[in-house]
């Protein structure tokens, strides 16, 4: 694996990072009390996975977990794209699931290491970049992933390509800011027909429900934009056999199918749809408050 320059963590860092556990971040009983009931039925059905969520700090459910090491693993040789790496959970699962399949091939996993969900557990970059990798060791799955540590745009994307190995890629997975339509740019074409597309955060929020603040904003924002372009991308015919597990949609690429039928112009739109509603939830929600 690639290694990004990093400062040496200190013992006290160390050890506080290896005791970090994922809870949810709407503390809501009800949330509290989903979440809880999530990974009992974990531990019950998809032992393996709900165990690999409790030690990687993963923000998915077990589930999901399995779901994606069934569609991994029969897969043929080639490198895999990940867009939005996190604390490497769906990376260790991609990584078993080509270990095991012995499958030729290695994980390009993009992932800035610093702000959005990241502040919840390491204080900065050298902090969240060892949970990663410590989480990658611990499964073995290491020496299968190159990193590439930072926000991906346009301008560094052919520092990204120059990790991909193969020719061709087999699967393209993205959970990170919604923006599957720069993923589908930078990727889609370099996909075989038939490839592996996971795309996580298909939430569908209620256009005209009341949005309590900003920091709720922010937080709908990224499902809103996942929700507006996965339905886009599907309209475009990039999209085929779309399926769900939980909110994670697992799809393929069909035949001879290009990216170059997105249209950036439509996109915008797209995305100040997005900013509209936004706009009409914190309105409706003050409204509410000063009736």
């Amino acid at each position: 694996m690639n290694t990004p320059q990093t400062t040496p963590l200190s013992q006290d860092q160390i050890e506080r990072l290896s005791s970090l556990r994922h809870r949810p971040q709407d503390r809501s009983l009800s949330r509290r009390l989903k979440f809880f009931i999530r990974c009992w039925q974990g531990r019950l059905f998809h032992p393996r996975f709900q165990r690999i969520k409790d030690q990687t700090l993963g923000m998915m459910y077990a589930p999901v977990y399995r779901r994606l090491y069934d569609e991994v693993y029969p897969l043929p040789d080639g490198d895999i794209v990940e867009v939005g790496a996190a604390a490497g959970s769906c990376t260790v699962v991609t990584g078993l699931a080509r270990a095991e399949s012995k499958r030729n091939g290695s994980i390009v996993s993009v992932e800035k290491f610093e702000g959005g969900s990241r502040t919840n557990y390491g204080k900065n970059f050298d902090e969240n970049f060892w949970i990663f990798n410590n989480n990658l060791e611990k499964f073995g799955v290491r020496d299968r992933v190159k990193v590439f540590a930072d926000y991906l745009t346009d301008e560094n994307a052919q520092e990204v390509y120059n990790l991909i190995d193969t020719p061709q890629l087999v699967a393209l997975i993205h959970d990170a800011d919604g923006r599957i339509d720069r993923d589908f740019r930078l990727f889609y074409d370099r996909l075989i027909d038939g490839a592996l597309i996971v795309i996580d955060d298909v939430v569908r929020i209620d256009p005209d429900r009341p949005i309590k603040d900003k920091t709720q904003a922010q937080h709908f924002r990224k499902f809103m934009i996942t929700c507006k372009l996965i339905d886009e991308m599907e309209r475009l015919g990039l999209l085929e056999n779309i399926s769900y597990t939980l909110s994670t949609a697992f799809c393929r690429k069909p035949k001879d199918t290009t990216a170059a039928v997105i249209d950036p112009q439509r996109i915008e739109r797209l995305l100040q749809e997005v900013e509209d509603e936004l706009a009409h939830g914190l309105a409706r929600s003050t409204a509410s408050n000063t009736a």
